[in-house]
């Protein structure tokens, strides 16, 4: 259901166990399970009560499940403000793939003309990479970099 969300559906049947995997610390675990119940309390607010959050209270996390009620919800503007501060955010949630957010910000200012904070959001991206990735898909960022370009 959430593009943005990487681990939402293996904790939710980890939640039911009484400790973690033998791959995750007790720590790790009690921080998904948190995460997850932040994501089950936005997603029984309202409609109403969604547009009525201050996206500066949110973390990332909450930022990403906010952005996809809201794009449900057709407010577009609201989405990408969201997801624009989960790119500008120093945080770092693995529960997120942050490279699906920066890609969906990328290509929607890219459809607005905006090709000025494109090319911003997309070094954010690169940058982004670089620290968690190990520059992973660095080529790939790079070369659409330049398809940016108007």
């Amino acid at each position: 259901m959430f593009k943005y969300q990487r681990m939402t559906d293996s904790v939710n049947v980890l939640s039911t166990r009484a400790s973690p995997p033998p791959d995750m610390t007790q720590a790790e675990f009690d921080a998904m399970l948190q995460e997850v119940e932040k994501e089950k309390a936005l997603l029984r607010l309202s409609d109403k009560q969604i547009l009525a959050l201050d996206l500066d209270a949110l973390d990332d996390w909450e930022l990403v499940v906010v952005a996809e009620r809201l794009e449900s919800m057709e407010r577009r503007d609201l989405w990408l403000e969201a997801l624009k501060r989960v790119c500008r955010s120093s945080e770092h949630n693995v529960m997120i793939w942050y490279g699906d957010v920066y890609s969906d910000v990328v290509e929607e200012l890219r459809d607005q003309g905006d090709y000025k904070q494109a090319i911003f959001y997309h070094q954010l991206a690169i940058e982004e990479d670089q620290k968690h990735c190990d520059g992973m898909n660095a080529a790939v960022n790079k070369r659409d970099l330049g398809d940016h370009n108007p």
